[in-house]
């Protein structure tokens, strides 16, 4: 499925949307409520639309002690998943710098099938990184 690309900050209508969505897969009590406005003020988000709809989105980090970027917080909506959309996102996302994602997909998931390198593991996930 093709879908738009584009950043959070240039449609910040999705704002509350891309937070209800992070806070509905990864946490509902109040402080990680302020913890995700946090994350979505301070680090570069990237939104995948398609018909003018919100289908996904991934955050892009940078280490606040180097100059490491990561990727964190992939989400493809569930009806969504599965036709490329996080694939379009990632390529997207690394087109002009290298990035660094740990996934719990122990194999790579995601990360692996697109090219990227395993640089550390432990028996509960793998940090990756592109080529």
């Amino acid at each position: 499925m093709r879908v738009s690309l584009t950043c959070l900050s240039e449609h910040p209508d999705f704002y509350h949307q891309v937070r209800q969505s992070y806070v509905r897969q990864w946490g509902s009590l109040e402080s990680e409520h302020r913890l995700f406005d946090r994350q979505l003020q301070r680090h570069k988000v990237l939104l995948a639309l398609h018909n003018g709809n919100l289908v996904a989105s991934v955050q892009i980090r940078r280490e606040w002690w180097g100059t490491r970027y990561w990727l964190a917080n992939l989400l493809v909506l569930p009806a969504y998943r599965q036709q490329g959309i996080a694939s379009q996102l990632v390529k997207h996302a690394q087109r002009n710098q290298r990035l660094y994602a740990r996934t719990e997909h122990l194999d790579g998931g995601l990360y692996a099938k697109l090219g990227w390198q395993v640089i550390n593991t432990n028996s509960s996930w793998v940090v990756m990184r592109s080529r």
